[in-house]
């Protein structure tokens, strides 16, 4: 009986201990690449690596089979392969004849329909602008080589970051992403951008985002060779004030959050609990919104919560806990299976509800929302006489101010941040009375 393949190691096979990437190539590539099939090693008996290079493999054929660009740019690539080896066959007879051995010309192909064939000649020729002009790198193609880059390493959020930026400028451009050449971008270009979102009422974050998001885009495309790696995007100058310090999330009031905790009392256990998290922990809602139930753990004696993934790298951390919060979660996640969501609400759900509550209770435009919980527990931190890089461990920020601690540190081990995070506990208890009954 033959054994049936895994469909995770498609297009893979395994010779020697050496695996091989084997695939039939899509009909409407055959032509341009002159192959039928792809049958290559990949140099590797790691599976996992393997399937690595599978993937960048498979990304490019499916990019040439659905990006227009991309398979035209291909289609001339193959073409001017073809006339150089005419060029080639007439050096060898004599040296001193340059010329293409062809009777055609780049006007008879273009006469013939073949636009792609008379561009490839003309470039063999020596008109490399035409290249330039109608063969360079899009702003959507390389946004999708950006993103392809980096599917490991950064969020969906991000991802959506990503394309906003790019869909931005080119409106800003009155064009799409895919019809904006990216060697068409300088830094004229890019300044009249910025003049632009400065006009329009950007913020100074909200422009440096943009800017910083695109200036990846262009250096990715730089990296491959598609564009000079002089990156017009960068050393923009911003002329709009900072206004993040006007904008910094603030505490309560004591009067306004006891009046919180009330209307909070009067709500699901499921918000409840999560809300008491965030008030006890100063954990980003995202983060603890996203929990599963095998998040809950003991390390070292203490019974924490484990956050894997976060905003930043150092969002990975363990979270240390109150007593009454332990028995609250162990209750919460008694019947419930170890990958089981702890909980079945999402931040954007949460940050609905706590919005509402908050309406009833502060009034005017001041910046207090459900992130302002956050600010309290480091608020507490720092009265309650916490060291700032034990602080900044329990909140998730980066305080690494050496390579040596910075790089190499794996930082406090729990029962230190348990001593340390009961102090902080203790303040927020007897100094804004938070107590919310599950």
């Amino acid at each position: 009986m033959v054994k049936k393949k895994n469909p995770a190691d498609r297009h893979l096979n395994l010779r020697r201990n050496t695996y091989w990437y084997t695939r039939r190539i899509p009909k409407e590539l055959q032509s341009v690449l002159n192959i039928s099939r792809i049958d290559v090693s990949l140099k590797t008996s790691d599976l996992k690596y393997a399937r690595a290079l599978r993937d960048l493999k498979d990304a490019e054929i499916s990019r040439l089979t659905y990006d227009k660009n991309a398979l035209r740019r291909c289609k001339l690539e193959e073409a001017i392969k073809h006339f150089k080896q005419l060029e080639e066959s007439v050096r060898v007879q004599n040296d001193e004849i340059r010329l293409i051995n062809t009777p055609l010309t780049p006007r008879c192909l273009d006469e013939m329909g073949l636009e792609i064939e008379a561009d490839a000649l003309r470039i063999v020729e020596g008109n490399q602008a035409v290249r330039d002009k109608y063969y360079s790198i899009t702003l959507a193609e390389a946004l999708s080589l950006t993103l392809d880059r980096k599917r490991d390493s950064i969020s969906d959020e991000s991802k959506q970051k990503y394309d906003k930026a790019a869909e931005k400028f080119a409106a800003f451009l009155c064009t799409d992403t895919t019809s904006t050449p990216l060697n068409t971008i300088d830094r004229v270009l890019v300044h009249k951008f910025v003049l632009h979102l400065e006009t329009t009422g950007h913020k100074r974050s909200t422009i440096q985002g943009l800017l910083s998001r695109l200036k990846v885009i262009w250096q990715q495309a730089s990296n491959l060779g598609h564009v000079p790696a002089a990156n017009p995007f960068e050393n923009q100058e911003i002329v709009v004030a900072d206004s993040r310090e006007d904008n910094k999330t603030q505490l309560f009031d004591d009067e306004e959050l006891k009046d919180i905790i009330k209307l909070v009392n009067q709500e699901s256990n499921d918000f409840k609990l999560i809300i008491k998290i965030l008030a006890f922990t100063g954990a980003r809602p995202k983060e603890i919104c996203s929990l599963t139930v095998s998040a809950f753990q003991e390390h070292s004696g203490v019974k924490v919560l484990v956050i894997k993934q976060g905003k930043t790298l150092a969002a990975s951390r363990f979270i240390p806990l109150t007593e009454e919060l332990i028995t609250d979660i162990e209750k919460h996640c008694l019947t419930s299976q170890p990958d089981a969501p702890m909980f079945y609400l999402d931040e954007k759900e949460v940050g609905r509800l706590f919005s509402r509550i908050k309406k009833k209770v502060v009034k005017g435009e001041a910046r207090k929302v459900m992130y302002s919980l956050r600010v309290h527990f480091a608020t507490a931190a720092q009265r309650a006489g916490i060291r700032e890089d034990i602080a900044a461990q329990l909140v998730g920020h980066s305080n690494a101010k050496t390579l040596t601690f910075g790089y190499y540190s794996k930082g406090y081990e729990p029962p230190i941040l348990k001593r340390n995070y009961d102090q902080i506990a203790d303040y927020i208890r007897q100094r804004w009375q938070v107590h919310i009954t599950i």
